[in-house]
């Protein structure tokens, strides 16, 4: 009888938290958009990633904030294959300043690390957009809208 009465007041316990708990806002409250993106050259082949820098890619995250900051985090490996150059490097940057241009694409207008700053070249529309330039050459974007709060 003691374990059913202990289960119960634990059980009750996980629902009292349950209920008054908030949810998390994982990208904070000022966050308006999602973007993750991949590119990826693969192909052994020589020639076929040159003007890629050789075989690997990039991977990225950017979040578009109100007030025109936000966050990026980027990720890029090259490989010997192919005749590229290897290594890896990543980073975090700040992003100062943002816009939607007239052609419809995020602009990073100011950032912690300068070489980031411009068009994007990706659609502030939410969705996700496949795409290859062809064998072993592909991308990957992923654009959500995050609601208001």
């Amino acid at each position: 009888m003691k374990r059913v009465i202990l289960v119960l007041a634990v059980l009750a316990s996980i629902a009292a938290i349950g209920a008054f708990a908030k949810p998390a806002g994982a990208y904070g409250k000022t966050a308006q958009w999602q973007v993750g993106f991949s590119f990826n050259c693969d192909n052994p082949t020589p020639g076929a990633c040159d003007e890629f820098g050789g075989t690997g890619g990039f991977w990225g995250w950017y979040e578009f904030d109100s007030g025109s900051t936000g966050n990026a985090t980027l990720t890029f490996c090259g490989h010997t294959v192919g005749g590229g150059g290897a290594g890896a490097g990543h980073e975090n940057v700040a992003i100062e300043g943002w816009t939607i241009n007239e052609a419809g694409d995020f602009v990073i207008t100011a950032a912690s690390d300068p070489t980031i700053v411009g068009d994007t070249g990706i659609q502030a529309v939410a969705g996700h957009q496949s795409l290859s330039f062809g064998p072993g050459i592909t991308a990957q974007v992923q654009v959500t809208q995050i609601p208001n709060r």
